[in-house]
């Protein structure tokens, strides 16, 4: 009789270890980068619904195991083709991210998962773009200046140019636009006047620096664009030229009922 329970209980252990080896799936993958295609180290990969994360280790390779479909734990069986369906949706939201690459939450073209035999992924994680440069402008002024970046789109059919960001520069006029995808990019600064408390004079001429267009444009149109591939880090150098501003009255027609026009400051140009 002892003999017989034992057995029973042997078999009734080894029926849900094997029940729970079919309930409990593990997803195994590897992030590598999508330029060199080397492995990447101390990666987060995490799923859409953040139920599932993981640290890559330092040959790139990772490890998810899947929770139970719900509706499986009340009765302690689920259908395997049930479960199989459940890693199979887990496999399509998988995401990686690490310092240095593009951020997934921002970026749609951040990752390239490929699922190989439906069991293990191999997610390629794109490198950032970089855009770092200096703003070069008299010793003296100590003012930090508003760069702007502008990226091309295509919209309905057609090119437009975006603000893709902006910065202000150090005080030593360094600048850097990081976490910037492929594309073709343009650069300037912002108008700035110059209040410089030793050379301004109250009532006297007006001083300021006009857009700088990248690399030496003298507008919008004729900026250089800037090509930027993945991983890629561009060095550029901004000069904004002093110039004075003059007051001119120009004639305006159905202006303002109550006679009130600003004054707009113009540069001149050569």
């Amino acid at each position: 009789m002892l003999l017989l329970i034992m057995l029973g209980a042997a078999q009734t252990s080894a029926q849900d270890a094997a029940s729970e080896s079919q309930q409990k799936k593990t997803i195994r993958g590897i992030v590598v980068n999508s330029v060199t295609h080397e492995p990447v180290a101390r990666a987060l990969v995490s799923s859409a619904d953040r139920r599932l994360a993981a640290m890559t280790d330092e040959q790139g390779h990772f490890e998810l195991t899947v929770p139970q479909p719900p509706g499986g734990e009340s009765d302690g069986t689920v259908a395997n083709a049930q479960v199989e369906m459940f890693t199979a949706n887990y496999l399509g939201m998988l995401m990686a991210f690490r310092p240095g690459f593009l951020n997934p939450q921002r970026n749609a073209m951040a990752n390239q998962p490929v699922i190989n035999n439906g069991k293990e992924v191999t997610i390629a994680i794109v490198p950032e773009a970089l855009i770092v440069g200096q703003i070069v402008l008299p010793s003296n002024t100590g003012d930090r200046i508003e760069v702007n970046l502008y990226r091309r789109v295509i919209q309905e059919g057609r090119p437009h140019w975006i603000r893709a960001g902006a910065q202000r520069s150090r005080a030593n006029g360094e600048f850097r636009f990081f976490d910037l995808e492929p594309g073709t990019y343009k650069l300037l600064t912002s108008e700035m006047m110059d209040r410089d408390p030793l050379t301004f004079e109250p009532g006297g001429p007006m001083y300021g620096y006009p857009p700088a267009y990248f690399p030496h444009a003298v507008n919008f149109a004729t900026a250089e664009a800037i090509q930027l591939k993945a991983g890629m880090t561009f060095q550029a150098e901004l000069t904004p030229v002093r110039q004075r501003y003059y007051s001119v009255e120009l004639p305006v027609t159905n202006g303002p009922s109550d006679g009130q026009f600003e004054r707009c400051p113009m540069a001149t140009t050569s």
